[in-house]
């Protein structure tokens, strides 16, 4: 293949004079306020809880970042919690438990799995576990 300049010219290299600089001077960075289109997030602390589980760090005033560290779980695990997607295994559930103990709430098992229907239970037992 043969070259692409004229013979006796000489290739010069643009970008070492900073042609752009005069350029970027005269043009103002303008920042966009706001969360980016598609990403909301709920606030740390609702007056609304979805379940429990959401209503136990609310009420404790811990933010999620916070609650994650405190229990090793990642921010995904604590969101299907909170949205109920996923119901929490018993030996986290205690960690939240001792969690609250610690900061003065007292909080049972029985109150964190309220939200769960049992889905081997007939049709009939449910008006029993409603009430």
């Amino acid at each position: 293949m043969g070259r692409n300049t004229p013979l006796g010219t000489q290739v010069v290299n643009m970008s070492k004079w900073d042609s752009h600089q005069p350029f970027r001077e005269q043009v103002k960075v303008v920042k966009k306020r706001g969360p980016k289109k598609g990403s909301y997030q709920r606030p740390d602390f609702t007056t609304d809880p979805r379940t429990p589980f959401e209503a136990l760090r609310c009420l404790l005033k811990i933010s999620r970042p916070e609650w994650e560290k405190l229990l090793g779980v990642s921010q995904a695990g604590i969101g299907s919690f909170e949205r109920g997607e996923v119901i929490a295994s018993v030996p986290l559930a205690k960690r939240m438990i001792e969690e609250a103990r610690v900061r003065g709430i007292a909080v049972t098992l029985d109150k964190l799995y309220q939200h769960v229907v049992m889905w081997e239970a007939p049709n009939d037992d449910y008006d029993d576990l409603l009430d």
